[in-house]
């Protein structure tokens, strides 16, 4: 009866010791799946056309990008701050190469011109 215990407790004790590694495993997998998502981000945003005219007037490094929109037609972005707040709207029309910088806290329309 001792060894049937004992076999079931170092069974149970081995499985909960195997949890915690497969925890940790996707933990550490799950960081490394949001850098990966971070440097993409910041790939792609500088390989869009109208990066240079965002960044004269938009402080790119501080903020977060979030694409509300990508066709063949227009792409809408919003930049949020730390906090998720929503700071500034970018439209880019694509047929017409016509950009819209909006400061979503007050200053309304900064830059409205065909680059």
């Amino acid at each position: 009866m001792k060894k049937l215990l004992l076999v079931v407790f170092m069974g149970l004790l081995l499985t909960a010791c195997t949890d915690n590694n497969d925890d940790q495993t996707k933990d550490s997998n799950q960081e490394e799946s949001e850098t990966t998502e971070a440097d993409k981000h910041a790939g792609d945003i500088k390989e869009m056309e109208e990066y240079v005219i965002l960044d004269d007037h938009i402080d790119l490094e501080s903020l977060q990008m979030e694409t509300q929109e990508d066709n063949s037609d227009i792409r809408v972005n919003f930049f949020e701050d730390e906090l998720g707040e929503k700071l500034y709207k970018s439209v880019f029309v694509k047929d017409t190469n016509r950009l819209k910088i909006i400061d979503l806290d007050g200053e309304g329309l900064m830059f409205d011109d065909i680059i």
